[in-house]
């Protein structure tokens, strides 16, 4: 039997391990904990190693997920505390330890088994290590997100009017953007901190400047103006390039913001349309902000897994089945409408944001002579807007989202896409199933005699896997 076919035996008894690593008088340690009597064996990786029966069986150890209501963007996730008996060995740790972003894995297999076989269920970073009660204690997990939540801007100009400001930061193509002055004696302007791949146009209040009263330092990301600037200096850039490729799509630049943080990139690839888009941050912002924009511009979720891996998906709508959920593996009376989704009639898409929208500091002969092109100035963003062809137009919505996307045609391409999944209302129901294996994102076909009676195709936008439990929480949109 392989571990895959052993996991959808509900009959087979199940013993969970817990690896918690902690500091201890500035030495990393690790407490090695089970929900039964186990020790490895001679020839395991770990041998002969004997796992305290500490863990409170009783209490639920789970891992959940779900996709946010717009179905794009950030997933929530999260995974419950582990609960074990504060044994007189360990009741140290409680004030002496330290826990805080330490890894902790979980896994799962049976008692018989070798360690080295035992599945790795969750993995993640510790917050911190609680009594609960005389006799009780938990380790809470650290939200994993919490690792992107920290800015993203880290340079500072050294001196000058400027000095402690923040060095830009400019990915893909990014429209009427203004820079920062690093030397009023030179004259030059920071645009992104690292190398661009050009500087496509250069305004002083909405008037171009000749290419030839100002040079770009791409290896840099600086541009220095040999005229003398009184007005709005705002330019047009082909932004941040790694390792000689221009970042432009979000998967590129998603995973180079991983990068950062010195994440692996998204186990996923190909996944997001790979539309050209603009992203521009001259005040400061955290990471994962950066990539829910990314996301929410592309149809994307983003998300932390079970193992820690980063994730990116798009929902794309019903598909073809994978896997089947039928009334005898669906809890009875479990199965409920958690939400109702509305059919959409009409949407406006925002393209082309504009960095630095320009009133006053615009001159006065464009807004008089060209009002087309000052309106393009001072505007946000160019729009696009279409309408669906719903049965009840009555019940339906109209929404507006901005994105980064910098095309028209890719903004058209997304428009349709997202009208085409809105053109009916749909239900999100939730249930509790004894199927243990989920994939966010899939469809399954969920047959129950309330609601679902003929058999409905249906996409995974939620889930509460139940380490010990034999049921798990599922959540669907059909």
């Amino acid at each position: 039997m392989t571990p895959e076919q052993w996991l959808k035996r509900p009959d087979q008894y199940r013993v969970i391990l817990v690896e918690a690593n902690y500091v201890f008088n500035n030495e990393v340690k690790t407490l090695y904990l089970s929900s039964h009597a186990f020790t490895s064996k001679p020839s395991d990786t770990i041998a002969n190693k004997p796992y305290k029966n500490w863990l409170n069986s009783a209490s639920t150890l789970s891992f959940a997920q779900r996709m946010s209501t717009a179905l794009r963007g950030k997933s929530t996730t999260g995974t419950s505390a582990i609960e074990l008996f504060l044994h007189p060995e360990i009741e140290h740790l409680v004030t002496q330890a330290d826990f805080t972003k330490q890894t902790i894995k979980v896994f799962i297999g049976d008692p018989l088994w070798a360690r080295d076989d035992f599945i790795e269920k969750f993995s993640g970073l510790a917050k911190s290590f609680d009594p609960v009660s005389e006799n009780r204690a938990k380790i809470v997990f650290s939200d994993y997100n919490d690792i992107l939540a920290e800015p993203l801007l880290n340079a500072t100009i050294a001196s000058g009017a400027n000095k402690d400001a923040f060095v830009p930061r400019c990915f893909g193509q990014c429209f009427n953007v203004e820079p920062v002055l690093i030397n009023n004696i030179t004259n030059t302007y920071a645009i992104n901190d690292g190398a661009i791949h050009a500087v496509t146009q250069v305004r002083e209040s909405g008037f171009i400047i000749n290419s030839q009263n100002y040079t770009v330092d791409t290896a840099s990301g600086t541009i220095t103006i040999t005229q003398a600037v009184t007005g709005r200096l705002t330019l047009d850039c082909k932004g941040h390039v790694e390792n000689g490729v221009h970042l432009t799509s979000a998967e590129q630049i998603i995973n180079y913001l991983l990068s950062i943080k010195g994440l692996a990139s998204a186990i996923d690839s190909s996944v997001l349309p790979s539309y050209i888009l603009g992203l521009y941050v001259r005040e400061q912002k955290n990471i994962n902000n950066c990539i829910d924009e990314l996301c929410q511009s592309t149809g994307g979720n983003w998300y932390f897994d079970a193992l820690s891996q980063f994730r990116l998906q798009q929902y794309s709508g019903i598909g073809t089945p994978t896997a089947a959920v039928g009334s005898g593996q669906i809890k009875s009376d479990s199965l409920t409408i958690k939400t109702r989704i509305a059919a959409l009639k009409k949407l406006t898409l925002g393209y082309q944001k504009n960095y630095t929208p320009q009133g006053d500091s615009l001159a006065a002969s464009i807004t008089e002579n060209s009002p087309e092109l000052a309106a393009l100035f001072k505007n946000n963003e160019l729009l696009v807007s279409d309408n669906n062809t719903v049965a009840n137009i009555s019940a339906a919505i109209e929404l507006s989202s901005s994105t980064l996307i910098v095309n028209l045609a890719d903004a058209q391409t997304e428009l349709a896409r997202r009208l085409a999944l809105r053109q009916i209302p749909k239900t999100i129901y939730t249930m509790e199933t004894t199927i243990k294996k989920h994939a966010l994102a899939s469809t399954v076909t969920v047959t129950y005699p309330r609601y679902l009676s003929a058999g409905n195709n249906a996409v995974i936008v939620g889930q509460v896997h139940k380490l010990n439990n034999s049921t798990d929480t599922l959540e669907v949109l059909a």
